[in-house]
């Protein structure tokens, strides 16, 4: 579960404002450096495109801050899961049994009726198993997620939790990350409760089989009912197995008309009928239609949670805003580079970089369209070009190197929701402002301009878009023709 609480720290302790988590952010950035023994310009660059890096930060940032006593709930969430789980395998037992009881009870001299017992025992748990599929095939003809009602559920038991008290940001805007994982936990809870509850029952049946005389027998008060109609539900309860064991875990046509119990006359149809023959059959119900199926749901739960949590990124927004507090890029005259008046570091970008040398790097504007990709120019075509061909090459990165002084206008915002429908949800698009000076150099933007662009872009509500702080570097002269 270490996993699981790193990922639930990570999303809910970044929801506090940043004054909360800056300061363990600082001291974490400094520890990476120093073990890595790299430059925070060169680190902050290599997490855009390193899952592994990217988690190493993630995991030293949350030593800081459990170290320095912040308030985060992964811990206190799994220990909560796991409570929820053994109330969920002592009541599915316990009510199991009694459920078990109740069904396989009988008035003294007559046999336990078939219709109560596979109704309550098997029958409902094959009604819940078809609706749950059915439901599923419905949601996903629909678009949506089969799971959402238990992401229905979540939010209703987000809305009173302690982690929502102990801060005053809303903690529910985490629900969109965290729901992908927790609705898997909410479903293997669901059916490790029905794991439990057959069990229970399995137990009490074999029990009342060992230790007592237990006899089965149909009866129904409708007239209409006939051996023949009780023959063909048996049969479709029994497709599973009865190719493979027809005679002994099938009951016969001769034992279900002989068990037909009168009753008027208090007895079955024939007197010397045996009701015991029947236990086989129920017996591989309870397995087959009741165990053995939520066995699957259960495992198949486990796999889903840890397939998601294997799947993170750990590469959207909020994450960037924290790698950018974690790993700043110094104000410094670097080798190579160009130092504006203000003493702010900038990059020469010449006019001639050729094209191709790096498909995620796309220009915006006409400030310098000979950088590899070139959109928002006069040429409106270009958008949708720039958009097909980065969608042909899956880029996991899209960099948008804006002029920082150009507020994002509609358009802009348009060609972003293209990318994103182009390059799917995980895609991280990073945009980056810069200025430009007279020499066409590119320098940070001021304070002022990357506040426009956060506020602006934040109004897509979108999860994998940034606003980078660290001016991106362009390619090299000449490069990749």
């Amino acid at each position: 579960m270490t996993e699981l609480t790193d990922f639930l720290d990570t999303e809910y302790g970044l929801q506090r404002g940043e004054h909360a988590w800056q300061a363990s952010a600082v001291e974490a950035g400094a520890a990476v450096a120093k073990d890595l023994k790299g430059e925070p310009e060169q680190l902050r660059r290599q997490l855009v495109s390193d899952r592994g890096l990217r988690l190493l930060a993630v995991k030293a940032w949350l030593r800081v801050a459990r170290k320095q006593e912040e308030l985060l709930p992964g811990a206190a969430m799994v220990r909560g899961f796991r409570l929820v789980g053994g109330f969920a395998t002592f009541g599915g037992l316990i009510i199991g049994m009694g459920t078990g009881r109740a069904a396989l009870s009988s008035p003294s001299g007559e046999p336990v009726n078939l219709w109560l017992c596979l109704g309550m025992l098997v029958l409902l748990q094959v009604g819940l198993l078809v609706g749950t599929f059915g439901f599923a095939l419905f949601a996903k003809a629909r678009g949506r997620q089969w799971l959402g009602a238990l992401t229905t559920l979540m939010k209703w038991t987000h809305r009173w939790s302690w982690a929502k008290r102990i801060s005053a940001s809303d903690m529910m805007q985490a629900l969109p990350r965290t729901q992908k994982v927790e609705r898997w936990i909410w479903l293997g809870l669901t059916q490790r409760f029905a794991v439990f509850f057959n069990i229970g029952a399995l137990l009490v049946f074999v029990g009342m089989l060992l230790f007592s005389e237990l006899q089965f027998g149909w009866a129904t008060t409708f007239a209409s009912v006939e051996p023949v109609h009780m023959e063909a539900l048996v049969n479709v309860l029994a497709t599973p197995w009865g190719w493979a064991f027809p005679e002994s875990w099938v009951p016969a046509t001769r034992v279900i008309e002989a068990t037909q119990w009168n009753p008027l006359e208090g007895s079955f149809r024939v007197p010397s009928a045996d009701g015991r023959a029947w236990w086989p059959f129920v017996m591989m119900n309870l397995l087959v239609w009741g165990l053995i199926p939520r066995l699957l749901l259960m495992q198949w739960s486990a796999n889903g949670r840890a397939k998601q949590l294997r799947g993170l990124d750990w590469n959207h927004r909020r994450l960037q805003d924290l790698f950018d507090v974690m790993l700043p890029v110094p104000v410094r005259v670097a080798a190579g580079f160009d130092s504006a008046a203000d003493g702010s570091v900038s990059y020469a970008a010449n006019a001639s970089i050729s094209k191709g040398s790096d498909l995620t790097m796309v220009a915006w504007g006409d400030w310098n369209s000979s950088l590899t990709l070139a959109a928002g120019g006069r040429d409106l075509q270009s958008d949708q070009d720039v958009v097909a061909q980065l969608a042909e090459r899956k880029v996991p990165t899209v960099q948008l190197v804006v002029e920082a002084g150009e507020a994002p206008d509609k358009r802009f915002t348009s060609f972003v929701r293209s990318l994103r429908d182009a390059l799917g949800s995980g895609c991280l698009i990073q945009v980056c402002p810069i200025q430009l000076s007279a020499a066409n150099q590119w320098q940070a933007p001021s304070e002022r301009d990357q506040l426009i662009w956060k506020r602006t872009l934040a109004q897509l509500r979108d999860d994998h878009l940034h606003v980078s702080a660290v001016p991106p570097q362009p390619p090299t002269e000449g490069a990749g023709a």
